[in-house]
């Protein structure tokens, strides 16, 4: 079930990374991020609550908005905000934070969540 999760997973992120355009300009910049973030409540939730592992499967075509509009939106937020010749950097420091202080923050409340 992992292997067919991953391709799931894989084949919504080239999709959305193919018509990110799209997506953005129909919802907006800002309506891409609410759409990402209740993308995002929708998926943990049904791994919180789906009984089955089956049932995960449909919950990862969340990866469209989840990982592909949201790297697609973060290098144009940044290309947007960042001084002449820095975009690439605020885009590294983006998805350093996402991607590192991120997951620090998780592993902090998982492991004060496990103790408890």
């Amino acid at each position: 079930i992992i292997g067919r999760m991953f391709l799931i997973a894989s084949i919504s992120e080239v999709t959305a990374f193919y018509c990110a355009r799209r997506v953005i300009n129909f919802f907006g910049p800002n309506g891409s991020t609410i759409v990402i973030f209740l993308a995002f409540a929708l998926r943990f939730s049904g791994y919180y609550f789906l009984p089955q592992p089956n049932y995960y499967l449909p919950m990862e075509t969340m990866h469209f908005f989840n990982f592909g509009i949201l790297y697609v939106l973060i290098a144009q937020k940044a290309d947007l905000i960042a001084p002449p010749g820095m975009s690439s950097t605020l885009q590294g420091v983006a998805h350093g934070v996402i991607h590192g202080l991120g997951t620090i923050l998780f592993f902090f409340a998982k492991s004060y969540t496990i103790s408890s």
